[in-house]
């Protein structure tokens, strides 16, 4: 009966190994959106910003404050894509980890006596 015991305390632990993976799946993808979302704008602004750039050195105007702005608004695309990959490359460690504890709880499940002797799976 220990064993009965034992074994059903590891699969409670991997089961709650793996939700607890899940949980940490969806938050980084979550935490991801927000990143993206901020380069796609900011690279709109980038794009905005260069455009009257353009029109304005054609103009003689405003060229040098244009300029550092549209040096600024990059920096802030290759932050905001940085922080996206980090984000990706977390959700996919994640999902390894996730992965791997189902695999320790397909190996637990099938490999105890006692899952005949009473019938669980």
């Amino acid at each position: 009966m220990n064993e009965w015991t034992d074994y059903r305390s590891t699969v409670a632990r991997k089961e709650a190994q793996i939700a607890e993976r899940e949980h940490q799946v969806d938050r980084a993808c979550s935490e991801k959106e927000r990143p993206t979302r901020e380069a796609g704008a900011a690279d709109k602004n980038r794009v905005g910003v260069q455009t009257q750039r353009d029109r304005e050195l054609k103009k003689g105007g405003k060229v040098t404050w244009m300029r550092e702005e549209a040096q600024e608004l990059e920096k802030v695309v290759i932050k905001l894509r940085t922080q996206a990959e980090n984000k990706e490359g977390a959700i996919k460690d994640e999902e390894a980890a996730r992965d791997a504890s189902g695999r320790e709880l397909s190996k637990v499940r099938p490999s105890s006596p006692l899952v005949a002797c009473f019938n669980v799976g």
